[in-house]
């Protein structure tokens, strides 16, 4: 897939094949029709596509059709159709579209049916292209509580299209990069599974280690850690490197100074995310969270390991209303065990940290295939890398 980011796959000034093309001379609009969602089911009779899924559970290609109805329809897709939802309470979501290559599918209301000449355009090809072109697709939309996508908006919208073997050979490429992603993604959650597998088993003793047998003591976090609550960042402080840990999942910023030394532990106070538990092998500044830098009988890696193995049970104890907070008196009676020798401790951190560094492998593998397609897309669908159907990928 990276050869074709190279010059020498570049043909810059060839444009005689990629002809600019008004979506309505390759296409027919239609709507879908009824299919509420209390019809819907997974092991009924026909094959059916509600709007909503289209947002949250297909891409730009419907492979596998997830429900079914009893209803016998009215409107169905053809074997070349682009699916697109009609209206969002966001206009962001009106630019996905979704190609279906599968006749006989009931289509339900508020789904914008793009019925491509087959001797046109491919629809795999097409939904690649609004997707990739989604701000393009968003001048369209109209609205402002609820927004809208009209055919006739679409019907004048132009596109660069190539020959019809060469979008196919374009979407060969770009399905190739979609199942590595996908095959990624499921690796991925099978690591993070096996990870809170290893966790619920180790962290509790349900599962000991060979060579250990010493009883494990019982007791709270308050009893154990240390919590001493973040303080507000300076107005003379400067941009960094130093994360800013606020209320959120991620850093808030990147300042000059830092207010706590690395390794840390860091339990976000308020926000969404309130209880969100972090560890920081590096210096941090503590604003809007609650820090933990010293335990007593346990190490602090272990802590952190007993902290995210509680997590669901420290967002639980989040409180206030429209603003959630969660403090070191809201953690502290949590019950917690853990093993009397810390060399069990140990020997536990190795397994989960070698879980961990899995898992981040996997994420920057994920990351890294994932901007490998975004620059695939920006090359092939933009023309600027052109192919003839003998290029190879």
């Amino acid at each position: 897939m990276q050869e074709l980011l190279t010059d020498k796959n570049h043909v810059p000034t060839d444009t005689t094949d990629w002809n600019l093309t008004r979506i309505g001379d390759i296409a027919d609009f239609s709507k879908g029709t009824g299919l509420p969602k209390s019809i819907i089911g997974t092991s009924k009779k026909n094959k059916c596509i509600h709007y909503g899924e289209l947002f949250t559970d297909y891409g730009a290609r419907i492979n596998k059709i997830k429900s079914t109805t009893e209803w016998t329809g009215k409107s169905f897709s053809s074997n070349n159709d682009v699916l697109m939802p009609t209206s969002d309470v966001t206009p962001h979501g009106l630019a996905k579209a979704s190609a279906l290559t599968k006749p006989d599918i009931i289509l339900g209301s508020d789904i914008l049916i793009m019925r491509l000449s087959p001797d046109k355009a491919f629809a795999p090809f097409i939904a690649y292209l609004i997707r990739h072109n989604e701000q393009k697709v968003l001048k369209l939309v109209r609205g402002s509580t609820v927004y809208h996508i009209y055919a006739s908006d679409l019907n004048n919208l132009e596109i660069l299209l190539p020959p019809l073997p060469i979008q196919k050979k374009i979407v060969e490429i770009l399905d190739a990069a979609d199942a590595k992603i996908q095959a990624l993604e499921k690796q991925l959650e099978s690591t993070k599974a096996i990870k809170q597998g290893l966790m619920q088993e180790l962290l509790t003793g349900k599962t000991r280690l060979p060579s250990f047998s010493e009883k494990w003591n019982i007791s709270t976090f308050g009893n154990v850690l240390q919590f001493i609550r973040g303080s507000s960042v300076p107005h003379q402080i400067k941009h960094g490197s130093i994360p800013l840990i606020a209320a959120g999942i991620k850093p808030a910023d990147y300042i000059d100074t830092a207010n706590r030394k690395g390794p840390v532990i860091s339990i976000s106070s308020s926000g969404a995310n309130a209880g969100y538990v972090a560890w920081h092998d590096s210096d941090i500044w503590a604003s809007d969270c609650t820090t933990v830098s010293h335990a007593k009988d346990i190490t602090l890696k272990y802590a952190f390991y007993l902290l995210k193995l509680k997590q669901n049970q420290i967002f639980l104890s989040q409180t206030g209303g429209a603003q959630p907070h969660v403090h070191a008196k809201d953690v502290s009676p949590i019950e917690i065990q853990y093993p009397s020798e810390v060399s069990e401790q140990t020997k536990i951190i190795e397994i989960l940290d070698a879980a961990d560094a899995k898992i981040q492998a996997l994420e920057k593998q994920l990351e890294s295939t994932k901007a490998i397609k975004q620059g695939l897309m920006q090359e092939l669908l933009s023309g600027r890398t052109r192919l003839t159907t003998g290029d190879k990928s």
